[in-house]
């Protein structure tokens, strides 16, 4: 799956236009990998710390992820897929490889 994203950032670099919005880049990367630290996610992403921040609030705000203190440091905030999120995700992915349409 990560290879998709792979495919993404060539296209973008090689066409210089933006081709996913920096809340797929969250979402997928989520999807992927997991609960994860904020800096963590915004690593993954192409977005400024500003847009990041802006993205992760609206997101939140949406019902779309959820969030968590760390455990070993109350300061770092770990985010993750809504569970009705990620299913939804799930199903959808899941479709479209049982439809032979990955290609």
């Amino acid at each position: 799956m990560m290879r998709l994203i792979e495919f993404v950032r060539t296209c973008e670099k090689e066409t210089g236009t933006r081709l996913v919005t920096f809340d797929f880049e969250i979402l997928f990367f989520l999807y992927v990998h997991g609960p994860s630290p904020s800096m963590t996610v915004l690593e993954a992403t192409s977005a400024s710390l500003a847009a990041f921040v802006k993205a992760l609030k609206r997101l939140t705000e949406e019902g779309m992820l959820i969030v968590e203190q760390g455990k070993a440091d109350r300061r770092v905030r770990n985010y993750d897929l809504a569970p009705d999120v990620r299913a939804l995700l799930a199903e959808n992915l899941n479709r479209l490889l049982a439809s032979g349409n990955a290609n």
